[in-house]
């Protein structure tokens, strides 16, 4: 379930020590068939006015990523200013050479509600990911900021973010 810990901050069952907030998934997240996004509502951040927060999301997804594709966005409330940083570290890595030819995927953005998304093509190994998405907001009025996922092609096979991923939170300002 969902809980409203001190400092503003609605995350997923977690705690807050040291004004570091973190929280995670108490269940898989499954999307079949669908590139119409969902919210990872267990892992939405609560932020009043004026306030900064680093946010960190770490996700694991499973599925045939090679199918299905991955569709991420961040939502900030109206009027905020923020710097957005993707990351997709495939399954596996290949070394060719001892050097590594399969780097992981980044993506950048400074506008709340751009669509990210890895098309199967782009995902050229395994059908599991680690993904990080790092947001700096600053809000002029009180909201969330909220993390959405989908399939970035409609397929029959199941993409799921798993449960224990998670998000960490720290208001700077």
């Amino acid at each position: 379930g969902v809980s409203t810990l001190t400092g503003g901050a609605t995350i997923g069952t977690g705690s807050n020590v040291l004004g570091l907030k973190v929280g995670w998934l108490t269940a898989t997240n499954v999307k079949t068939s669908s590139t119409a996004l969902t919210t990872l509502s267990d892992l939405t951040i609560a932020i009043g006015a004026g306030e900064t927060w680093l946010i960190e999301w770490t996700l694991a997804a499973t599925a045939n990523l090679e199918t299905t594709g991955l569709s991420l966005q961040v939502d900030t409330p109206a009027s905020a200013v923020q710097d957005i940083f993707y990351e997709y570290i495939p399954q596996r890595l290949d070394l060719v050479g001892g050097i590594y030819t399969t780097p992981a995927m980044v993506d950048f953005g400074t506008a709340s509600g751009t669509l990210v998304s890895w098309t199967a093509a782009d995902i050229v190994f395994g059908g599991k990911a680690a993904i990080n998405i790092f947001v700096r907001v600053t809000a002029s009025g009180a909201g969330n900021v909220t993390l959405g996922y989908a399939q970035e092609t409609s397929s029959g096979t199941a993409l799921n973010i798993l449960r224990g991923s998670r998000v960490k939170a720290q208001r700077t300002a």
